[in-house]
């Protein structure tokens, strides 16, 4: 399935094919989505979460949606949100 893994505290951040491909084509490295998930993340709560956060040195916001199961956590994709930027 074509996933690499981080490791976050207990969990394992594992980012899809998807979420690496476009990390790639937008020039977003991993320790913005660790960082940005360590600040973040609501470890508690199971399921499908979403972060939109401004990152100092992007022209736009960065969108990160993920899932998190038991023992890891999933990126599923990441990119810059320009749908509303002006």
């Amino acid at each position: 399935m074509g996933k690499e893994q981080l490791i976050m505290g207990d969990k394992s951040l594992v980012f899809t094919r998807h979420a690496r491909t476009r990390m790639q084509l937008y020039n977003i490295p991993q320790y913005f989505i660790s960082n940005l998930l360590e600040e973040e993340i609501i470890l508690g709560q199971l399921g499908k979460q979403v972060i939109v956060k401004s990152v100092k040195g992007t022209q736009y916001p960065i969108k990160i949606v993920f899932e998190v199961r038991e023992k890891d956590i999933i990126i599923i994709t990441v990119y810059p949100l320009k749908r509303g930027a002006q």
